[in-house]
């Protein structure tokens, strides 16, 4: 605290009245506060061309606490109009002498990334009014597009593509226009009726068919044509009849998606070629990466062939179980053998990092499967896995000391997971689990990391309630997902989650929004 005065202490009683017990709500009345030639005190109600003096040698107190118990802004100067004024004229002086020098770019930027993590929350009267700005902005702008992207589907009426209208000075780019077909679906519905009307020569220069070109390809490729013949039937490549091929066999049902299976079944390799794949497994390769090799069938008739035939199936397991541990996770295959070793390592006692080491496998990749093990194994192997997790726990991973500086280190806005990347460090899931062993611990830890700001939220994809109730506000006003992100500092995305995850667990009330 800073040193008290009692020259000051004794004079600077508080006037009736004081000290105001309220807090600036609005940017007027912040920008008319600091109008003025004196600034008034709001501790004792005197006036002073400048408080900062004052407020740390009458009041005993910092200045930040000054304006955070205020709502002040933190970067704006406790000086009057008139002082203000005067210490600019004198700066200004001092620089064109040449005494001073401008901080150049380069030392600004370190010094920013230097504090990066001391970043405070913004007083409430400027965020609520950046919020109102942003909801203005929003408002005005969504009235604008419903005229923009009318004309945008009339000019692709006109047989353009909508690459070539979204380089158009006066339209959205493309990538808007997408976005607008996702969310809004009568919009997108037109956009189908009158792109599915369109010569085949401008769906092709978009890179995009309507399904009257597709069933044409369905119904000339089970009369046995190649994609080659198709290709000069239709005046397209032979790139751009595979490609649909492959999205049509994806997203086709019923009787259609039978038809082309059984096409599929017919044009199947012959055996001594898929002899040949399993040479090529056996030198240390997966499924997948042979099947980009150009003399062999792809990746996903392999698999067929191999659900289809039993021998050919228990040879592939004899090949794949002799397999290296890294190539076997690379083709996502892990082997009973792998398993064994992974549990063993484990229950040993051996953090993640230790056994990456130990199988040449990245930690992260390990922990996935551990974890996916726990969901989908086997009752054995589920059993395995909580045994070894509750004794790795009961063992001192970290002292109190640790937990308080890893909670010091979340407070620097970092989320737990890099924090747990420290060396000295504890693993992240010891963190959880101390964290619902110790109520007080817990609470800390929830407050913390409810005041850190939404991006580093966002980063550690948990947002805190006071997220949610913006998100609420904002939704209430009519802003989409994307507009609530860039109102509140984070993605869409991250919204979008979010909201998902609340509406899953059941945290919304039916009609929050409406």
């Amino acid at each position: 605290m800073p040193v008290k005065s009692k020259k000051y202490t004794r004079k600077n009683a508080p006037l009736p009245g004081f000290p105001w017990d309220g807090k600036f709500n609005n940017t007027a009345a912040i920008k008319k506060y600091f109008s003025h030639d004196r600034l008034q005190c709001l501790l004792c109600g005197r006036d002073f061309r400048g408080l900062g003096h004052h407020i740390i040698r009458g009041h005993n107190i910092y200045i930040d606490d000054y304006r955070e118990q205020f709502g002040l802004p933190w970067s704006k100067g406790l000086d009057g109009k008139s002082l203000k004024e005067l210490k600019g004229n004198v700066i200004r002086k001092t620089r064109r002498a040449g005494k001073m020098k401008f901080t150049d770019g380069a030392t600004f930027t370190k010094r920013m990334q230097k504090y990066r993590h001391k970043k405070r929350n913004p007083p409430e009267a400027l965020r609520k009014a950046f919020i109102d700005r942003n909801v203005k902005r929003f408002t005005l702008k969504r009235k604008r597009e419903v005229k923009v992207y009318a004309e945008f589907l009339r000019r692709i009426k006109t047989g353009r593509t909508p690459s070539e209208v979204g380089r158009d000075k006066d339209m959205p780019v493309v990538g808007h226009f997408y976005a607008q077909l996702q969310k809004n679906p009568a919009y997108k519905k037109k956009f189908v009726a009158i792109w599915d009307k369109l010569p085949l020569k401008v769906q092709s220069r978009g890179g995009h068919f309507g399904e009257s070109v597709k069933n044409r390809i369905v119904e000339l490729r089970l009369k046995g044509h190649t994609q080659l013949e198709i290709g000069k039937m239709l005046g397209l490549s032979k790139a751009s009849v595979c490609r649909l091929w492959v999205d049509i066999k994806h997203r086709s049902s019923g009787a259609k998606r039978k038809k082309i299976e059984g096409y599929e079944k017919s044009l199947l390799w012959g055996a001594e070629i898929y002899e040949e794949y399993l040479k090529r497994i056996a030198s240390g390769r997966t499924p997948a990466e042979v099947g980009k090799d150009k003399d062999m069938p792809p990746a996903h008739s392999f698999g067929y062939h191999v659900r289809k035939n039993p021998a050919f199936r228990r040879k592939f397991e004899e090949i794949w179980g002799k397999q290296p541990f890294a190539v076997q996770v690379r083709g996502r295959r892990p082997t009973k053998s792998f398993i064994k070793a992974l549990f063993d390592l484990r229950i040993s006692g051996l953090s993640w990092h230790q056994m990456s080491r130990k199988l040449g496998i990245d930690h992260g990749t390990l922990q996935g499967i551990w974890f996916k093990l726990k969901k989908t194994g086997t009752k054995a192997e589920k059993k395995i896995v909580t045994d070894s997790t509750r004794k790795y726990h009961k063992e001192p991973h970290g002292s109190a000391a640790a937990m308080e500086e890893f909670l010091r280190r979340i407070r620097l806005d970092r989320t737990p997971r890099e924090v747990s990347q420290d060396k000295d460090m504890p693993e992240l899931a010891y963190f959880y689990y101390y964290v619902g062993r110790h109520a007080d611990y817990e609470r800390r830890y929830r407050k913390i990391w409810e005041n850190l700001p939404y991006a580093g939220q966002a980063r550690g994809k948990r947002m805190g309630d006071r997220f949610k109730h913006e998100v609420i506000r904002l939704k209430r006003r009519g802003l989409t997902n994307s507009e609530i992100g860039h109102t509140l500092g984070v993605k869409g995305n991250a919204v979008n989650a979010a909201w998902w995850r609340w509406s899953k667990n059941r945290e919304l009330k039916k009609g929050i929004v409406a």
